[in-house]
């Protein structure tokens, strides 16, 4: 929380010394205005709304920019298959031409995967097929994911795998670093909803 001191006042005056990187949501705005107005202030002149809904050329940008801002060259062809992929996450996404920006957290998983498997600073449709997509690339981030030093496997979740099966491969169930679950079956409600 920023406070009303002088240094806090400082730091917003002198851009050299700070860099803030700020997201929130349109509908969180008046607050930010009513608890901190000089953070406000000061993000304005930087400040980028991206729309709720979002077309071919907008997702192509967000895409292609920055990978062009860091150097990156993408293979031929791969920004319109990954915008395609992207349309593709909702049906009427491809009728559109569309999607919506919820889906902006996905593809940024993807290319930061896609980065992570950059060949010569190019993005390869080979390391885009690799991590799945833009759908498939949380699963790949998952799968190769650490907790205390050793692999976890994740298994996916679908509607026949039964409630207090363990959520890992060669797994008891026990989470490292928690208590054990009860399985959804054994719950008993402390009191009526």
């Amino acid at each position: 929380m920023l406070n009303n001191d002088s240094s806090s006042r400082d730091a917003l005056e002198d851009h050299h010394r700070l860099s803030v990187l700020l997201v929130m949501r349109d509908d969180f705005s008046p607050r930010l205005a009513a608890v901190a107005p000089q953070l406000l202030e000061a993000a304005l002149p930087g400040l980028l709304n991206v729309p709720p809904v979002l077309s071919r050329h907008e997702l192509h940008d967000i895409v292609t920019l920055p990978a062009r801002e860091a150097g990156a060259h993408f293979a031929p062809g791969l920004p319109g298959f990954i915008v395609t992929d992207v349309l593709t996450t909702t049906p009427e996404g491809t009728a559109a031409g569309q999607a919506t920006a919820t889906v902006l957290p996905l593809v940024e998983v993807a290319l930061s995967q896609l980065w992570q498997r950059r060949h010569e600073g190019f993005l390869t449709h080979e390391a885009y097929q690799r991590i799945g997509g833009v759908t498939g690339s949380l699963a790949t981030w998952a799968d190769t994911a650490r907790v205390g030093g050793s692999p976890v496997v994740l298994r996916s979740l679908d509607a026949r795998r039964p409630w207090d099966a363990p959520p890992y491969s060669g797994s008891t169930g026990a989470v490292p670093g928690r208590s054990p679950r009860t399985p959804v079956r054994r719950c008993r409600p402390c009191r009526p909803c």
